[in-house]
């Protein structure tokens, strides 16, 4: 089944799903950072709409953390730029 990832952190994330799988199903991760490709073990959590299902990992590799690690420090530092060249064009 393919969803899209629409929240990740290294303990979970959240899936749009096109129905949810079933509470506590074990499933297998697969997806793509900007750091590579990240794949692990997780455990679905109960669904929060038809389309939303949270997730915690239960399963990943060092090197597999290590790049979800990287990919989501990149993301903080590049919110990080560009509110400070937000906060510089500031009107006052």
């Amino acid at each position: 089944m393919s969803g899209k990832l629409e929240i990740v952190s290294v303990t979970g994330g959240l899936l749009s799903l096109s129905k949810p799988l079933a509470q506590g199903s074990n499933v297998r991760l697969l997806f793509i950072t900007q750091k590579g490709s990240v794949f692990g073990g997780a455990e679905m959590l109960s669904p929060i709409s038809w389309a939303l299902q949270p997730f915690r990992f239960v399963a990943l590799h060092d090197k597999d953390e290590r790049k979800l690690k990287a990919a989501i420090q990149n993301s903080m530092d590049l919110k990080r730029t560009h509110l400070a060249r937000l906060e510089r064009h500031r009107v006052w």
